[in-house]
């Protein structure tokens, strides 16, 4: 009975979890090669165009690194996944010789 119960619970559990009211999936901010030989260039002054509407926050823009250059990716507005989220930008950072991507993400 005990079992039964507990199963019934995490089957609920896992039922509440998968339902969703996003409209969009979430921004990820990602890099498929995570180190480098040497550092980005420094970051290009951007013109943030006007806020859309909606709960949207400005990701600015990053170089990426596709070898054998980087490459600059503009900024954009996102979608906030929830209320009162918080963007963290990513940022590449130097690790001894090498430079290392370190996501950007939610809080």
């Amino acid at each position: 009975m005990l079992a039964r119960r507990a199963f019934i619970f995490l089957a609920m559990f896992a039922a509440a979890g998968c339902s969703s009211r996003r409209k969009q999936p979430f921004y990820v901010d990602d890099e498929a090669v995570s180190e480098v030989p040497s550092g980005p260039p420094a970051a290009k002054t951007e013109i943030q165009p006007p806020k859309p509407d909606g709960d949207v926050v400005w990701v600015g823009g990053r170089w990426k690194w596709q070898a054998p250059a980087w490459t600059w990716l503009p900024g954009r507005w996102v979608r906030k996944p929830y209320r009162n989220a918080i963007w963290v930008q990513g940022r590449w950072q130097q690790r001894g010789r090498a430079w290392i991507w370190v996501a950007g993400h939610w809080i």
